[in-house]
């Protein structure tokens, strides 16, 4: 007979733990967090650890790379919130080293997460930033070290159209599969 499958998280609407000082009714009065704009859109597991994206189509989305995480601070009403992944620092806007936008990421089997960030931010709003580069971090979750990044060429993924959308891995021979949906069409 099948396993009945179990809910382990669920989430009525996202909430973060804020940095020192900051909290979500302070987040949402400055524009920093709109509640609406924040959805989860990727998901991956890495032996007990749950990591979702939720990208910046919009403003107001605090941190677009996090992991999920159980509220002991209590903040809210919400069982678990989402811890921005790898810290707060990482999540600046502008700041082309951080991240802008992931959309996707994968974990191989060693722990190393493959990270897409298409650079583009707000691109569904009234005030689009195309200011940074779209590019691939790994980053190795065993040591909680960045191991590399890659900034794609404005030539293989246009700063202002790409949409890369999702990332397979194939292990054996280390390479990364990453569909790009706005992009150039093969043959245009």
């Amino acid at each position: 007979m099948p396993t009945i499958p179990t809910v382990v998280y669920e989430f009525v609407s996202l909430n973060y733990n804020w940095p020192q000082g900051v909290t979500r009714e302070l987040a949402i009065a400055s524009g920093e967090f709109i509640v609406n704009n924040n959805i989860i859109t990727g998901l991956k597991v890495y032996s007990s650890r749950v990591f979702v994206t939720v990208p910046r189509w919009k403003a107001g989305v605090p941190s677009t790379l996090n992991e999920i995480i159980p509220n002991t601070v209590g903040n809210g009403m919400d069982q678990y919130i989402l811890n921005p992944f790898p810290s707060w620092e990482m999540q600046q806007t502008g700041n082309c080293s951080c991240f802008q936008y992931v959309q996707s990421m994968e974990i191989d089997p060693y722990g190393r997460m493959w990270i897409i960030d298409t650079g583009r931010i707000n691109f569904l709003d009234t005030t689009p930033d195309n200011s940074c580069p779209p590019k691939i971090v790994l980053w190795d979750l065993n040591t909680n070290t960045m191991l590399s990044t890659y900034t794609f060429p404005n030539s293989v993924a246009p700063y202002n159209s790409t949409f890369l959308n999702d990332i397979v891995v194939d292990i054996t021979n280390e390479i990364a599969y990453i569909s790009d949906v706005l992009g150039p069409q093969p043959g245009t």
